[in-house]
């Protein structure tokens, strides 16, 4: 049998009229938990069906403006003032693409949920990268997700938002020879349902534990910072805003991002590499904390400059 169709990601179009059009991934999951019966003394089962099913859309995109916007100062974005389309765009036999108005693509459907960021992370010479998840919400009439075979395309395809590794300060000072970051959030969200429904319909954010991962040339951290440590007054990330058709947008630009906290602690991991022609590599996670019982342990600017 020949092949009678080949789809590509098109994008994900949110009911705040975003659109994530750079995605490098994107994964919808059914992660049903199946019912397998067998009769007493039988070898074979003779019942099948699904017990509960927990959908997920896992992702990760160059796109961190867009999303860190979405989500906010919580990390986090409520999805249900509207529909959350993934939407799949059709190749062309004997062509390139099929054209967005005509109605051969796929959309999944989301009608309620929530979104929110797990992991950001930059290194040298590399492009900074976002991932989150979309957990969408049974809302009593609509699957989480609908899949809809024969659609026209929603959302403009663009490419503006490519960021890579700024610099990264403690208490004040800047870490000489980063060479990566990565920043967890560790987020543990609640995906519960109820009376028996196969689907969730009750999702949010559970827990956070943010931690930041540096890593740099500087072997000499280790006596700067203790064993044991040292704790923070102030810390700042920053990640760099390529131009469109040039390199960097200057410092003084207000194009980049930054993400700031005052409270914490900066201990040492691990030294590696060393031999040879390998220059010796030195990793340290910064233990973030909330300063009060109502702000989050980290504030993020998506529009800034660099000192």
């Amino acid at each position: 049998m020949s092949v009678d169709g080949v789809h590509l990601l098109h994008g994900v179009n949110f009911p705040s009229g975003a659109f994530l059009a750079q995605l490098t991934d994107a994964t919808p999951q059914a992660n049903l938990t199946d019912v397998i019966g067998f009769a007493a003394g039988q070898a074979d089962p003779q019942f099948v069906g699904t017990r509960e099913s927990k959908f997920d859309q896992p992702f990760t995109t160059p796109q961190l403006k867009t999303i860190l916007d979405l989500c906010g100062a919580q990390f986090a974005a409520d999805l249900s003032s509207g529909n959350t389309d993934l939407y799949y765009k059709k190749a062309k036999n004997l062509g390139v693409r099929e054209s967005a108005a005509s109605t051969v693509h796929l959309r999944m459907r989301m009608a309620s949920g929530v979104a929110y960021w797990t992991e950001l992370s930059a290194s040298q010479g590399q492009d900074a990268t976002i991932s989150g998840r979309i957990l969408p919400l049974f809302n009593g009439s609509n699957p989480p997700m609908v899949p809809a075979g024969s659609v026209a395309l929603v959302g403009t395809p663009t490419a503006a938002e490519w960021y890579t590794l700024g610099p990264v300060y403690i208490n004040g000072t800047q870490i000489g020879g980063l060479q990566s970051m990565s920043l967890p959030l560790n987020l543990q969200a609640f995906e519960l349902g109820a009376s028996g429904d196969v689907y969730s319909t009750f999702c949010g954010v559970a827990r956070r534990q943010p931690m930041l991962n540096l890593t740099s040339l500087k072997t000499d951290l280790w006596a700067t910072y203790g064993l044991l440590g040292t704790a923070l007054s102030s810390w700042a990330v920053y990640l760099r805003r390529h131009d469109p058709d040039g390199g960097i947008y200057a410092n003084n630009q207000n194009q980049h991002i930054a993400i700031t906290g005052t409270t914490g602690k900066i201990v040492p991991s691990s030294t590696s590499g060393g031999g040879g022609e390998t220059p010796a590599q030195t990793t340290h996670r910064v233990l973030l904390r909330s300063p009060n019982a109502t702000d989050p342990p980290l504030a993020i600017a998506t529009a800034t400059t660099i000192p």
